[in-house]
């Protein structure tokens, strides 16, 4: 019963009607001052009914449907794509009295009948379109199905990525479009791939750029890679064991680079001075254990070194013997005396006028002579010679009894 009243008191209205409306166009503007509103209209898009194919006999929509279509009363459907501007100005009314007619229109179209449609606006809408001549007005619906866009593939990167020079850079990305559509992607920039393996010079901020395309769309994406520095220690090559004698020059030659480039300091020990020279004397005879520090200013690498210092054999010293003046008859004896440092056993000799430390003159020695005292630690030898004076001496007549 509820149905066939409000299918006579629809007649009714239509009858009374003094208008009638005409079929769908896209708006296009007759009066060159007008201007097509954008998306910032200022227009609020709120409390839209959404049709629903399959709503039930209490829906807004089925209330006002006589027949088994729930399209059958509406003055006609419009499909779009997100995105679209969707016009109804050109749903026109003609009145039998030939009074002017005016439109109004429910949201989310604006007063001039346009509605811009923007990425998610996608679904079913019931709008009313409204013809008034001042006095009597004429109420219809409209389907307006807003069908999705083809949407940019999805580029589901961080946007800042932190990694240290030396690392294994792994950037972690998923590509993927939301309509299913193969998708092409490219990496440039810093990186022509999301993978990279860092080296000790890539040390700074870099901007990496994700390209990716459905073929119809492309999506990008900018990715702020940080790569931080790690410094590397100085490389240093060992240093060899030094063999030198007591008195020679040790002199540490450290080969010290940095990959960094950074400056290196060369710490010395104490011996060795600013330069890494240590000029030995007699008595540093032993074997010692060094080390040598190289700095970059942030690490620092300490190297061993073993030096040997050996004890130098000295040559034994013979003290000095002033010039010997005896008589004949007198008996000889030479003050030697031979040092030797190390302590090593000397071997001592006297040749020329005498082979021993004594000797016992006659009186047919008078002259000049001179004596070699040689003196050898089996290393070293030494020798000095000393010079000896025998007088003549006068004799008395001795008698011989033939």
């Amino acid at each position: 019963m509820k149905r066939i009243l409000l299918s006579l008191l629809l007649i009714l209205v239509l009858a009374l009607s003094a208008c009638s409306l005409t079929g769908f166009t896209l708006w296009q503007s007759q009066d060159s001052n007008e201007t097509v509103p954008n998306l910032n209209d200022t227009f609020d898009f709120v409390n839209i009914p959404t049709v629903d194919d399959n709503a039930s006999e209490n829906s807004t929509v089925d209330e006002n449907i006589t027949s088994d279509d729930p399209d059958a009363m509406l003055l006609t459907t419009i499909e779009a794509t997100e995105g679209d501007l969707v016009s109804l100005a050109n749903l026109l009314a003609e009145d039998p009295d030939g009074d002017t007619v005016e439109y109004t229109y429910s949201e989310p179209f604006n007063s001039r009948g346009l509605w811009q449609t923007n990425d998610g606006d996608k679904g079913k809408y019931l709008v009313d379109i409204t013809a008034t001549d001042g006095l009597l007005s004429t109420t219809e619906q409209i389907k307006v199905v807003i069908l999705p866009s083809n949407k940019g593939p999805v580029i589901d990167c961080p946007t800042r990525f932190d990694a240290v020079e030396g690392d294994l850079i792994d950037i972690p990305c998923t590509i993927y479009d939301m309509e299913g559509d193969s998708v092409n992607y490219t990496v440039s920039g810093f990186l022509s791939d999301l993978k990279y393996q860092s080296n000790f010079n890539d040390e700074g901020n870099h901007t990496i750029v994700v390209s990716a395309t459905d073929g119809s769309k492309i999506t990008v994406k900018e990715i702020l890679l940080v790569i931080a520095n790690n410094n590397q220690k100085p490389v240093v090559t060992p240093l060899a064991d030094i063999d030198v004698l007591e008195g020679e020059e040790v002199v540490l030659a450290v080969n010290a680079t940095d990959l960094d480039g950074d400056y290196l300091t060369i710490a010395y020990p104490e011996r060795f001075g600013d330069f890494g020279i240590w000029k030995t004397t007699i008595g540093d005879a032993g074997t010692y254990e060094f080390e040598v520090s190289v700095s970059d200013g942030s690490d620092s690498v300490i190297v061993p070194v073993n030096v040997l210092v050996n004890k130098i054999n000295l040559a034994p010293v013979i003290t000095p013997i002033a010039k010997i003046e005896v008589d004949e008859g007198d008996l000889i004896k030479l003050p030697i005396e031979v040092i030797d440092n190390d302590g090593d056993n000397v071997v001592i000799t006297v040749s020329g006028f005498m082979t021993g430390a004594t000797y016992q003159t006659t009186y047919d020695d008078a002259g000049n002579y001179s004596v070699t005292i040689t003196a050898t630690d089996a290393v070293h030898t030494v020798s000095m010679d000393v010079p000896i004076v025998i007088v003549d001496v006068n004799r008395p007549p001795v008698f011989i009894v033939r």
